[in-house]
């Protein structure tokens, strides 16, 4: 009985304890059964550069982002800043001129709007001429 329980369990088989010291019989992986440990070796450390390329494809974009976000702002900013002044305009287009209370006019207003606009596109010129530089 205490036969098959050791062929049952070759590791302890394998295994000889003597004066308090583990020391192997025989080898402990047969060759033919298992793959060598370098070879597993080599599959763990191929799998984690794929998982790490992996990675830092999906993080691209988070990348992108984190560098660009005042430039994509402004860009945003900036269509935004357009498309309202597109509207305004259109709603007063064949229309008297407004008189408001604080004298302000359509001029006042078209003015403020392109000087913002002007300096949103000044943020994205200059960046992108500044990483231009750098290359």
């Amino acid at each position: 009985m205490q036969k098959t329980d050791e062929l049952d369990n070759p590791v302890q088989s394998a295994l000889e304890i003597s004066n308090g010291r583990i020391q192997a019989t025989e080898p402990l992986l047969d060759a033919s059964k298992h793959q060598s440990a370098s070879t597993n070796l080599t599959y763990a450390v191929y799998d984690e550069h794929q998982a790490t390329e992996s990675s830092q494809r999906q993080s691209l974009p988070t990348a992108v982002v984190k560098i660009w976000i005042w430039e994509i702002f402004s860009i945003v900013l900036a269509i935004i800043v357009i498309g309202g002044t597109v509207i305004f305009l259109h709603s007063y287009n064949g229309k008297p001129l407004p008189e408001w209370p604080t004298g302000v006019t359509l001029n006042t207003v078209l003015s403020i709007s392109s000087t913002v606009l002007r300096a949103l596109i000044m943020v994205v010129l200059t960046e992108g001429i500044q990483h231009e530089a750098q290359l």
